[in-house]
């Protein structure tokens, strides 16, 4: 086991002071937490800047790209920026490229790991691991670093890697084998990187937590007649939310209510669906709620359904619950193997509507014990899934394998 005090992260996402819709905090949720264990963190972020003119173009047609892939489209460039955030030194370094997912040319690569490199070493900072989050430009750096101050890395993979071999050619099995630890953020990325590379590696999960008070499933949620359900999210093709109403409609439950919140583009599909079923159930639609609104709908509803594809991995389902919810995921994606289908949970193939039918109309023949067992399970993994546990599990694992 190696003794770990200075943590360096690289990433290209992570909140941006000026910039709010930049500051996605997945990666602070880890920093900030191992600043609270003792830890010396420092951040380098390293956002793409692409041509002018590739930001009016990305404003025009930023709906229809968000909505089909679920990506968040950044309309603006990033500036150079040096900053602290809940003790943490962030060094922010905008790359410039071409075009989305293309390599970084080599010059600016090496440039930019000499300023990075630099700025650690004048303020006497040497980390004792380099930890990076998604590929590029992070998988490069990191090689520099590691040669020029002999310390581990461990990268940590939020896709299962398909564009390695796109992005690196010849050079990737190089980068790759320099990596002492891969990191995955679901079982379904990690199964399905090693069967597409075949390398024996040492790895580990980082999956991400929620704050210790929405653990909110202690107010013995009455699971007696299960009528209300919930699902919280953008309201996108791949997340196939209209499908809810069609499942509820076909099967065994009746005068079901639907909750959902968030906004997208099916918001339309979604009233005329309902439209079809309304002697049914009810509707409710919530819009954009803050996040305090989120919790006490949590609170009320017993079922929590999301059978999106391409999930990454999804704090709404950790949340849900935390809250006591029967939560259905969808299966092979980002939270298959934290729900135990028919254990935690259930697991439903994204986007189909009889299966999810067939799942409802198990939750309706479990008896109430049943159902109330499985929404302790729910809280008990939930539980072991705040922001503080996962990211001392994180560092722990890392510690372990070096």
């Amino acid at each position: 086991m190696k003794t770990i005090s200075k943590i360096l992260m690289l990433t290209p996402i992570y909140p941006v002071t000026g910039n709010e819709s930049n500051s996605i905090p997945m990666i602070h949720y880890f920093t900030k937490e191992w600043v609270k264990l003792g830890y010396e963190v420092k951040v380098l972020l390293y956002p793409s800047n692409f041509p002018l003119i590739f930001y009016p173009i990305a404003r025009l047609f930023r709906n229809i790209i968000e909505t089909r892939t679920g990506i968040t489209i950044r309309t603006y460039r990033i500036k150079r920026n040096k900053y602290t955030i809940d003790g943490i030194d962030v060094n922010c370094i905008p790359l410039s490229k071409n075009k989305p997912h293309g390599r970084y040319k080599r010059d600016l690569i090496e440039k930019v790991a000499a300023e990075s490199i630099e700025w650690c070493e004048s303020q006497g900072f040497k980390p004792d691991v380099i930890i990076g989050h998604w590929i590029n430009p992070q998988m490069e750096i990191m090689n520099i670093m590691k040669n020029r101050w002999n310390v581990p890395t461990c990268l940590s993979l939020h896709d299962a890697a398909a564009d390695f071999k796109s992005i690196y050619r010849d050079d990737y099995k190089k980068y790759l084998d320099n990596i002492d630890i891969l990191g995955f953020r679901s079982k379904p990325i990690k199964e399905r990187f090693f069967e597409r590379f075949k390398v024996d590696k040492k790895w580990l999960y980082c999956f991400s937590g929620i704050p210790n008070d929405y653990i909110t499933g202690n107010e013995n949620k009455s699971m007696e007649n299960i009528t209300n359900f919930i699902y919280i999210g953008r309201l996108i093709a791949r997340k196939f939310p209209a499908k809810i109403i069609e499942a509820l409609a076909s099967s065994e439950i009746k005068n079901w209510n639907i909750c959902y919140i968030g906004e997208g583009n099916e918001e339309d599909k979604i009233k005329k669906t309902y439209k079809k079923y309304s002697d049914k159930g009810t509707l409710e639609m919530t819009g954009l709620i803050k996040r305090i609104k989120v919790r006490e709908h949590l609170k009320k509803a017993q079922v929590f359904v999301m059978i999106s594809k391409s999930e990454t991995f999804g704090f709404v389902y950790i949340e849900a619950m935390g809250a006591g919810c029967i939560t259905i995921a969808s299966k092979g994606e980002g939270f298959d193997g934290i729900i135990e289908d028919g254990v935690n949970g259930f697991l439903c193939t994204a986007g189909d509507e009889n299966e999810l039918a067939s799942i409802f109309n198990r939750i309706k023949s479990m008896s109430v014990e049943e159902r109330e067992l499985m929404s302790r399970r729910a809280v008990d993994t939930a539980k072991n899934m705040t922001e503080n546990k996962v990211a001392k599990k994180y560092i722990d694992e890392i510690s372990r394998l070096l």
